[in-house]
């Protein structure tokens, strides 16, 4: 077990391409709630992630952009309902977009890397605003 977390810190990605991917992230948040995030966070949870993508990070953006996209209708309905359900603290967080994009594209790598740092049962919550089983 000890290895796999060194491995996965080995990996994580230095600080200012995880601001860069922040910044964009906070673009597309702010379209969808004004709630004030935690920047520390976000860069915690960013640092984290962004290695799952298999890409540089300067591209993680890219395909944030595709996704956000694609979902849009959908990011829009959760945030408008978002104060009538018992959401996640993450859910008012811009890393929020990052993790509803690995959890439809990879359940198994998301749990397992966040597992290593948050609870599960906080990112079931985010799953469950997104319409996401974890079953």
């Amino acid at each position: 077990m000890r290895d796999r977390e060194f491995d996965l810190l080995n990996r994580e990605i230095p600080v200012d391409e995880a601001e860069e991917i922040y910044q964009f992230l906070e673009r597309q948040y702010y379209k969808l709630t004004t709630k004030r995030p935690d920047p520390e966070l976000s860069l915690d949870v960013i640092r984290l992630l962004a290695p799952l993508y298999g890409v540089d990070a300067k591209q993680v953006p890219v395909h944030l952009q595709d996704f956000v996209t694609e979902n849009e209708d959908t990011l829009h309905e959760v945030y408008e309902h978002a104060e009538e359900s018992d959401a996640s603290v993450f859910l008012y967080q811009p890393e929020a977009l990052m993790i509803f994009d690995r959890l439809s594209a990879d359940q198994a790598s998301i749990r397992e890397v966040w597992n290593t740092q948050y609870p599960e049962k906080e990112l079931e919550r985010l799953a469950t605003a997104f319409g996401i089983s974890l079953d």
